[in-house]
């Protein structure tokens, strides 16, 4: 072998690197010194206090599994988003946020640069279209958009493209082996917990499965289909780890139903797009690549494309998944809301990401399109091509109703040259380079505008002496309202986990439904209408006319208020001010009930009445609490009147330890989430654990003295690790038996 072909196969890969550098270091870092940008909320509000939280969970040997500080206690490790076993989370252990996000960023974006690449050259493209498909799919609207929003959301895009490279292969090479490797690729995609794009992704292995069926290009279909079944079915059991123990909590979350369409949220409008092309930069709705040079090669895909032409292919996904994208507006929607799992994430916006994949991918079919003949073609042939680049970029400015800026003049100028150069002398490398020099102008300078930014410096710390003098007031026996205004890091939602204090919400997308129901008959005083009144809480967490009920059985003693929104939150007249200065007030609730208490009775009601019943006071919580289901003992309790002692005297985020003192038996109330996966013991007998008051949790304790011991273990846990496991060693050893195999045949 020459000394030029590793070099000559290395430079894609260090075009690829440079521009993921390019925009994870030139553009987020940079904007970041320069505090340029909006911060995105998912990122600073939801991703990294979870990280944190995890870091800190780890160093402190326990919270992983259950989190005891956000909405009277709620899992961790089992809800999707917070990523825990992600490969590429490993950077937020070892670097600051800010280098941590961008090297994230990097990463990802070299990872679904490098996923499209390969892709393109499996389709039979050349190098240097499969370049350009690469480029336009790594600097494209969507992936800068979603590299400069989350991790979380930008990392199961990326990695869509190798997904579909391992797919393609497998549908040429219908090996097992081809069907492992694309299991473990779906399956990391999974474990960053966005699981809409790894949908899309299934969604897009089955349409160009049935396309290369239609299109007769399987030479063994049974075969491929049997190999392909068994590399998508890998990843529930691969993944069983992290997939298990979600679904016990997806099952029982606000998102387990269909959304209606006032629940749906964002879809895509044809004035968003002009706005979005009107514009050098590329809007984060659509957020595709759609820019003057990327157009201009599509259209030469579509129009030089062959019967049964790939191309043709992601044409039509491009097209189909942008008119799903007008959601309940378009006429597709409601043919795709029909199918398993149609109605089961929020903006149809998103199928433009979908679109924005399948653009890419044109780009690389348009470049080779002009690339394909490296000798002399005559003038009428490149003339054509030359039309048919102006016919793209026509399309684009009509459509954005605005002129060409210099940038643009540029690149298109960049791309002609090309075609000339091409039509004059026949070869076709300098004509290459122009084509992924155009490519990269046009796609790298549109992308230095995005929405989202990072922040650098002390972000959640400014209101520390508040949650410090909070503690040392707080007991295991009640909990804090934390009242803050939205863009204010200083005071979010997860600032209890941050400062570790027990308080009675959370911004999570995948808390309990009964949760959700309990708090929004807190907050608003009536039923949840929808999963908006959980996800967009105007009026405050705690506005004017919240139920006061409802707030005192949560076991909210303290509310601290951010000073920004104490006019607007509703307080009590008896709440006492404990401390205030200019940035905050710190409110004592002499009402709210203990976390853990006796009570002598319960009562039966459907689960429709629990909460009208409770937060219209028929009920006393002191003497009663309200079940839907009746015990396994049939106990109701004996007298009504009898009055208990209940003291926490084992507090640790997986244990909770209660001791009772009953003059008749009866009940212990704990104001702690209800969820799969906790037992009880009762004098170290074990016990049944009943809902009570809706979403709390309810044990039966004798007369006397007796200590109640609560401890979460998630059976789904366990057994999807050793599923997990398992899955793994199989694998492993059919790897292994594959190495000997062909190490055997090489010798013979």
């Amino acid at each position: 072998m020459s000394r030029g072909r590793p070099l000559g196969a290395l430079w894609p890969a260090a075009v690829l690197t440079a521009g993921a550098a390019y925009y994870a270091i030139g553009i987020l870092w940079l904007r970041a010194l320069r505090g340029m940008g909006i911060a995105s909320h998912d990122t600073y509000a939801f991703f990294y206090p979870n990280v944190l939280y995890a870091l800190d969970s780890l160093r402190d040997g326990g919270g992983l599994l259950w989190n005891p500080y956000q909405v009277c206690g709620q899992p961790f490790f089992a809800i999707s988003t917070t990523g825990l076993l992600y490969p590429v989370h490993v950077v937020f252990a070892v670097f600051d946020r800010e280098i941590a996000l961008a090297a994230a960023a990097l990463i990802h974006l070299l990872i679904g640069g490098t996923g499209m690449f390969l892709l393109c050259r499996e389709l039979r493209l050349g190098v240097v279209p499969a370049l350009c498909g690469a480029l336009a799919f790594q600097l494209g609207g969507t992936a800068a958009t979603l590299a400069a929003w989350t991790p979380l959301h930008v990392a199961p895009y990326m990695w869509m493209a190798v997904a579909m490279w391992r797919a393609e292969r497998l549908l040429r090479q219908p090996r097992l082996a081809n069907a492992a490797w694309l299991g473990v690729v779906l399956t990391v995609q999974l474990l960053p917990g966005f699981p809409q794009t790894v949908v899309f992704t299934y969604q897009l292995i089955v349409l160009r499965t049935a396309w290369a069926l239609l299109a007769g290009q399987l030479q063994r279909p049974a075969v491929t289909l049997g190999v392909l079944a068994v590399g998508c079915a890998l990843p529930p059991f691969l993944g069983a780890i992290q997939l298990l123990p979600s679904f016990d909590v997806m099952r029982d979350s606000l998102r387990s139903l269909p959304l209606d369409q006032t629940e749906l949220g964002l879809s895509f409008t044809w004035a968003s797009l002009r706005k979005a092309l009107r514009s050098p930069a590329v809007h984060m709705y659509p957020g595709n690549a759609l820019v003057p040079v990327v157009a201009m090669l599509s259209v030469v895909a579509f129009c030089r494309r062959r019967p049964g032409s790939l191309a043709l292919f992601f044409l039509g996904v491009g097209v189909v998944y942008a008119f799903l994208s007008l959601g309940p507006n378009g006429s597709l929607f409601p043919w795709y809301a029909a199918l398993p799992m149609g109605s089961a994430f929020r903006m149809p916006i998103r199928f433009l990401w979908v679109s924005a994949f399948a653009l890419a991918v044109l780009t690389a079919y348009g470049a080779d399109a002009l690339l394909r003949q490296p000798t002399r073609t005559s003038p009428l042939a490149r003339g054509t091509e030359l039309a048919l680049l102006a016919a793209g970029a026509g399309l684009f400015f009509a459509a954005a109703g605005r002129p060409p800026t210099a940038v643009d003049w540029l690149a298109m100028a960049t791309l002609g040259s090309a075609v000339g150069l091409l039509a004059w002398s026949g070869r076709a490398a300098l004509p290459a380079l122009l084509v992924i020099l155009a490519v990269s102008l046009n796609l790298a300078l549109a992308s230095r505008v995005v929405i989202n930014g990072l922040r650098m410096g002390d972000l959640y710390g400014a209101n520390a002496d508040a949650f410090t003098r909070l503690r040392e007031r707080m007991t295991p026996q009640n909990r804090v309202a934390l009242i803050g205004t939205l863009n204010d890091l200083a005071f979010l939602p997860k600032s209890a986990s941050l400062f570790r204090v027990a308080s009675i919400y959370d911004y999570e997308a995948q808390v309990s439904r009964s949760y959700a129901e309990f708090f929004t008959w807190l907050r608003l005083d009536r039923a949840m209408g929808s999963i908006q009144d959980w996800y967009y809480p105007f009026g405050g967490v705690l506005p004017a006319g919240f139920n006061r009920r409802l707030f005192d059985l949560t076991a909210a003693r303290y509310v601290l208020v951010d000073q920004h929104v104490a006019q607007t939150t509703g307080q009590s007249a008896d709440w006492r001010v404990v401390e205030r200065n200019p940035h905050w007030t710190l409110y004592e609730n002499p009402t709210a009930l203990a976390r853990a208490r006796f009570v002598p009775q319960i009562d039966v009601v459907s689960a429709a009445e629990v909460l009208p019943l409770l937060a219209r006071g028929a009920r006393d919580p002191t003497r009663v609490a309200l079940v839907a289901h009746a015990p396994a003992s049939g106990f109701h309790g004996q007298n009504g009147e009898a009055t208990g002692e209940a003291s926490v005297v084992v507090d640790e985020p997986e244990r909770v330890v209660v001791q009772v003192d009953a003059p008749a038996a009866g009940f212990l109330f704990l104001a702690d989430q209800y969820a799969n996966g906790w037992e009880a013991r009762v004098d170290e007998a074990p016990a049944e654990i009943l809902r009570a008051n809706h979403v709390f949790r309810l044990v039966e304790v004798p007369a006397g003295r007796s200590q109640v011991e609560f401890r979460y273990r998630p059976r789904s846990l366990y057994v999807g690790a050793l599923v997990s496991a398992l899955t793994a060693a199989v694998l492993l050893v059919g790897a292994a038996g594959g190495l000997l195999h062909h190490r055997r045949a090489a010798h013979a």
